[in-house]
């Protein structure tokens, strides 16, 4: 009986979630799998308690990719050149998600510790062949503020998300929700482990928080990174590089139909988020 009663509870949680039109993809920029295990050996981390699939994530024009085109896949679903932000290689603009979601009244929020030029949360919003093109970033940015909440520098991801769950929650229109860690990569950048477990824990901390809002409410979640930063090594936590790399990163999914088993393409979690939001 006591097992009935979990598989019924076990469905109603499932069916809150296989309808959401709501939307919460996480980017650890720069996160490898090594990235976690460094980082555990600090303190326990959420994200190693679940299980995770792995994302190919290489770009148009390079096995491995920049944060402005994978961040392109994440927002317009194709594969796109290196540095170059919501275009497609042969220099059409993409309707990005964020875009598609503000048009269909959905509210939008994109959250980040980077700046308001990062490559990141610019792919979600701006259309360039250059991710330093700051004169469109910033017009285009500025443009897409009227109708979207965007919020940068952010110093801690884990508080301000207890903020942003707390507006969500209160407000029951559709949404479609950007969070990046952006110092995982920066840190990463300059083999700085010690920052970049400060980092991480922070951005997992956060996650935990957006998971269990997601088993009260009807939204999927998306976890994953962009790339690989510093070809990290575990279990002697050593960098061996300081720039990105083409190895896999982690994807974890609350709440759609997925294979933690699997190995995605970063194309695939673009059509999931897209399937989700607008029950395609």
């Amino acid at each position: 009986m006591l097992k009935r009663l979990i598989f019924l509870f076990s469905l109603v949680i499932y069916s809150n979630n296989v309808n959401a039109k709501s939307v919460i993809l996480m980017i650890g920029d720069g996160m490898g799998y090594n990235h976690l295990s460094c980082a555990e050996m600090e303190q326990p981390l959420f994200l190693k308690t679940q299980s995770a699939a792995s994302v190919m994530t290489f770009s148009a024009d390079n096995e491995t990719t920049d944060s402005a085109a994978s961040a392109t896949t994440y927002s317009c679903g194709i594969k796109t050149n290196n540095y170059w932000l919501g275009l497609t290689p042969d220099m059409k603009v993409c309707k990005t998600i964020a875009e598609e979601a503000v048009e269909k009244g959905k509210n939008v929020y994109i959250m980040t510790t980077d700046n308001d030029l990062g490559a990141t949360p610019s792919a979600f919003y701006a259309h360039t062949t250059s991710r330093n093109d700051n004169e469109t970033i910033s017009r285009e940015r500025d443009e897409f503020s009227k109708k979207a909440d965007l919020k940068f520098d952010i110093i801690s991801l884990s508080d301000s998300v207890e903020d942003l769950l707390q507006k969500l929650s209160e407000d029951d229109k559709e949404y479609f929700v950007m969070i990046e860690g952006a110092k995982i990569d920066k840190a990463s950048h300059k083999n700085d482990l010690y920052e970049m477990k400060k980092q991480l824990i922070d951005f997992d901390a956060a996650v935990k928080k957006v998971w269990q809002f997601a088993q009260n409410h009807s939204v999927n979640v998306y976890i994953t990174a962009d790339h690989e930063t510093g070809a990290l090594r575990a279990p002697t936590c050593k960098y061996f590089s300081y720039d990105h790399t083409p190895l896999y990163v982690p994807l974890w999914i609350y709440g759609d139909e997925w294979d933690s088993e699997a190995v995605y393409d970063n194309t695939d979690v673009y059509k999931m988020m897209h399937k989700s939001l607008f029950q395609d």
